[in-house]
């Protein structure tokens, strides 16, 4: 949390009080790829558990996002990132 702090242009402590005591853990997923002219899902909805998800996308998508109204959005990909 330090890292991610500082990467914010944070104080190294700002998450300290906020995940105290820690929760160290560590979960790696893969969401097998579904043809495109399927209409099952790779995995359902969900939501992630924790403190920080990252994401590595291609340019299939298919990453949406549930809104407070319960809508959910697509989450288009950003290229070169």
């Amino acid at each position: 949390m330090k890292g991610l702090a500082l990467c914010l242009e944070l104080n190294d402590d700002y998450f300290h009080d906020k995940f105290n005591p820690a929760f160290p853990m560590m979960a790696l997923w893969h969401y097998p790829p579904v043809p495109g002219d399927s209409d099952s899902w790779g995995v359902g909805p969900h939501t992630d558990y924790g403190v920080l998800t990252l994401l590595m996308q291609d340019s299939v998508g298919g990453l949406q996002v549930k809104t407070k109204c319960g809508d959910w959005i697509d989450i288009p990909p950003i290229t070169g990132r």
